[in-house]
């Protein structure tokens, strides 16, 4: 049941896409793949792992079981187990600093200051378990309305994004749009390919593009002959619109073959799609530390959302923002990563340093780090909390701006979860299981306040009993049908832990956890197309740890998890002698006197 649109300015759109796949885990922060909460019956002994079956989860007496944490004693428990006291005091400032810190975003207009060069600050994860690194350059042909654009995309074969697998480059036009009324803030863009070609690094790379487009686009095999046109690191084109901006790039006149390049058959067969650049928001965004006189502030490039489903990425039109954002290349501070990309080429890629791996402990506490947005139009800030006996609590805000000042409603949640063994699709993810057991609301504006008390009896807690800005429990009514909300209900999703590398607002290193990224069509749980999720949320920063749980301290945990845990990713030498050095660093560091 979906909600009227109410005089008070509620969007309709906001209303009713507030279904249980948006109020769900997935875009809480989990996936949609549910399990349904009957048929658990039998505890398994320790040890079970996800290939002892799909219910495993289900049989953990953890799940059935409720105990008592070791802190309930000392901490005051809101609705649904949010622990606030001593302990939550420093993710307490934590979370006003980071809230300050997005009062002084600016947004800025994407014509003055789109011109330039944009550069990727991390190794970025796309749908389907893609690893890239983008360089996007845009300038100014001095026609209104109207830029020219070179995309520059780095694909690898690892998480760390070492080993460069081939390079898609873009040519094309940008007309200016008007501001989009689906996603407030951003700006809407006409973009038209005019040329894509590819450049593969390696020869399994030619291979398998050699393979991709017999099938798919035969008139290109046709063109340029055999598997040996697909050399490292030789150019294809693989769509044209003209044919005198190709010159000597193909050895034959393409004068017959250009309706050929037209048909973009050639990219639905390699899943290249630019629909990303429909929609953009250019963000002067202050730097979260900077020991700088001058450098306080930064440009940011956010382009639109990439479909979760990589068969359907070719035909979607952006309604939410990426969670990667792009650093102006005049603006980069402390960014190795940046100025890696900032100079790379079709000859030379950039190559990053392998990371240690850290495996996925998330007890603790976790905040948003800016406002996030959530396909049609929806804008939140999360807080989460895992204690050591596998019980997760979280608190999820919703506004209806870019900047998450206007709140519209809380969702606090409880429930339970269960790790299970390391991702076989996304290199360096971990698999979880979560179920979600109690779930309260509280809408924050009178116009919502008003709709859930016309809802029926016994469907979403008690009717007439809503307040404005009051929790109330919708555990014993199994979820809020009005709102799309069941309880309890369990999800698959895909979690990985990172050490912050970009600079923060304090003094030590902290760690970042990335959550499965949601479902873009908002699917029933009842859907056969669920499957786990193969990228990430932004991520959130960590503020505390529960006191007994890990013996090291907040500051050396990340730094001693990667040691046990750091893999030879580049190879042994270089990896043993990182180990050698972190391990002196770390024992110096344990006996400086405090």
């Amino acid at each position: 049941m979906a909600f009227e649109t109410s005089a008070t300015g509620l969007s309709k759109a906001l209303v009713t896409t507030v279904i249980w796949s948006t109020l769900s885990l997935s875009i809480l922060g989990f996936d949609h793949h549910h399990q349904t909460a009957k048929g658990w019956k039998k505890p398994l002994p320790e040890g079970i792992t996800e290939s002892e079956g799909p219910n495993a989860i289900g049989n953990d007496p953890l799940l059935r079981h409720e105990t008592t944490s070791p802190h309930t004693n000392q901490s005051h428990i809101l609705p649904y187990g949010l622990l606030i006291g001593q302990d939550n005091d420093l993710c307490d400032r934590m979370d006003q600093h980071l809230r300050k810190l997005e009062s002084r975003v600016q947004e800025m207009d994407v014509q003055d200051h789109l011109t330039g060069q944009w550069v990727s600050s991390q190794c970025e994860v796309r749908p389907g378990g893609q690893f890239l690194l983008r360089q996007y350059f845009f300038r100014s042909n001095g026609e209104d309305n109207n830029d020219s654009f070179i995309l520059n995309q780095y694909h690898y074969s690892d998480r760390d994004c070492i080993t460069p697998l081939y390079m898609v480059k873009v040519w094309g036009t940008l007309k200016y749009g008007r501001s989009s009324w689906l996603v407030p803030g951003s700006s809407e863009m006409k973009p038209t390919i005019s040329r894509v070609g590819i450049v593969p690094f390696t020869q399994e790379a030619s291979n398998e593009l050699f393979k991709r487009t017999t099938r798919s686009c035969s008139f290109l095999q046709e063109l340029i002959g055999d598997r040996s046109r697909w050399r490292t690191g030789k150019m294809v084109i693989v769509y044209l619109t003209d044919v005198a901006k190709v010159g000597k790039s193909l050895p034959v006149s393409l004068t017959d073959w250009v309706p050929h390049f037209r048909d973009e058959a050639c990219l639905d067969s390699m899943n290249l799609d630019f629909h990303e650049l429909q929609l953009m928001r250019i963000e002067r965004r202050p730097i979260r530390k900077h020991h700088h006189k001058f450098r306080t502030h930064h440009l940011e490039l956010l382009l639109g959302d990439i479909h979760t489903d990589v068969h359907q990425q070719r035909k979607y039109r952006p309604t939410a923002m990426q969670p990667y954002s792009l650093i102006n290349a005049n603006q980069v501070y402390r960014c190795k990563t940046c100025h890696k990309v900032i100079h790379a080429t079709s000859d030379q890629p950039p190559r990053l340093h392998p990371r240690p791996f850290i495996s996925v402990a998330p007890q603790g506490e976790w905040l948003s780090v800016r406002c996030e947005t959530r396909p049609n139009t929806l804008f939140l800030r999360r807080r989460l909390r895992f204690l050591p006996n596998r019980t997760w609590m979280g608190t999820y805000r919703y506004f209806s701006d870019e900047l998450c000042t206007k709140s519209v409603f809380e969702i606090s949640a409880k429930g339970k979860f269960l790790p299970s063994g390391l991702s076989s699709k996304v290199d360096g993810g971990s698999n979880f299981e979560f179920k979600i057991k109690e779930a309260s609301i509280k809408p924050q504006t009178e116009s919502l306040a008003r709709q859930l008390n016309a809802v029926p009896t016994g469907s979403c807690g008690s009717r007439g009993q809503w307040r404005l800005d009051d929790y109330q429990d919708i555990t014993q009514t199994n979820g809020c049908k009005a709102m799309g909300l069941k309880i309890p209900i369990i999800e698959k999703d895909l979690l990985k832990i990172e050490i912050d590398q970009r600079a923060n607002a304090f003094a030590k290193p902290h760690l970042l956890l990335y959550l499965g990224q949601t479902d873009t069509d908002q699917r029933e749980s009842s859907s056969t197309y669920f499957t786990r999720p193969t990228s990430y949320q932004p991520p959130l920063i960590q503020c505390h740890i529960d006191p007994g749980y890990h013996i090291l301290t907040n500051e050396l945990f990340p730094l001693a998890q990667a040691l046990r845990m750091s893999r030879n990713v580049a190879n042994g030498i270089r990896s043993n002698v990182w180990i050698f050095l972190s391990t002196i660093i770390v024992n110096f560091w344990s006996v400086m006197p405090k």
